[in-house]
This record gives C-alpha cells, structure tokens and sequence, in this order.
C-alpha cells in the first residue's frame, strides 16, 4: 500500500528514466554519424594534405566535426526532453515532471559531455594515428 509520501519522488524517477531515453538515443545516433563520416573524412585529408593542410589542422577538424554532431544531437535531444516533460506535466502533474525536468538538465549536460570527451578523444586518436601509418603524421 502507498501512503502518498514517496508518490511524487517515485513518479519523479520514473520520469527521469522516460527523459533519458530520447537523449541516449539522439547520442547514439551522433555516434553513429561520426563513426560512418570516418571514411569520408580520411579521403578529405588526403585532399587537404596535398594543398597544404598540417596534421594538427587535420586532428583539429576531426574534433570540430565531433562537436558540430554532439551539439547537433544534444540540441534535437533537448527539444525531445521538452515534449516529454510537457507530455509528462499534463498526465502526472506539473510537480513530478518539474522536479524530473530538473534532474534531466543535469543529465542532459553530463552526457553531452562525456560523449563528446570520449568521441573527440577516439575521433583525434584514429585520424592521428591515420595519418602516422599513410607517412604523412610528420612535418
């Protein structure tokens, strides 16, 4: 039996786990993206080495199209998150999605932030250690 003490911290969790999930989704699929423009961008740095671009340029670009995608993805996660809180604050009522929508900022931020340090440290690491086994890391 409930006694409508732990109601609104209970609904509040569920929430979270309901805000959650656009934004995991969106972040994979950012993921995705940068893993798939992998091919592209390694012919790019042929193209851009061959007119004079440096290695360093070429690693910067790669983590610059990480951020461009994260924040992409972030974004379209946010305007998701959004929907569900409204959704979420006509069905349980503005308390629980208010306090869920909270903790979802948080989270929202946190991830965004780990992905983009993880996915711009992979992204860096592949297109350096590309470019040092094609023999055109030095300059």
């Amino acid at each position: 039996m409930d006694d409508g003490s732990s109601s609104g911290t209970a609904r509040a969790d569920g929430l979270l786990v309901v805000l959650a999930a656009p934004l995991v989704v969106a972040l994979v699929g950012a993921a995705a993206a940068v893993v798939m423009a992998d091919r592209e961008r390694r012919n790019a740095a042929a193209v851009a080495l061959s007119v004079g671009a440096t290695p360093p340029q070429l690693v910067g670009a790669a983590v610059g199209q990480v951020l461009v995608v994260i924040a992409t993805s972030t974004a379209l996660g946010v305007v998701a998150v959004g929907v569900t809180v409204l959704t979420a604050a006509w069905a349980v009522g503005p308390d629980a999605a208010a306090a869920a929508a909270r903790a979802a900022v948080l989270g929202i931020g946190g991830t965004a932030g780990v992905c983009f340090l993880v996915q711009a440290g992979a992204v860096a690491a592949a297109t350096a250690l590309s470019l040092r086994r094609d023999g055109r890391g030095r300059s």
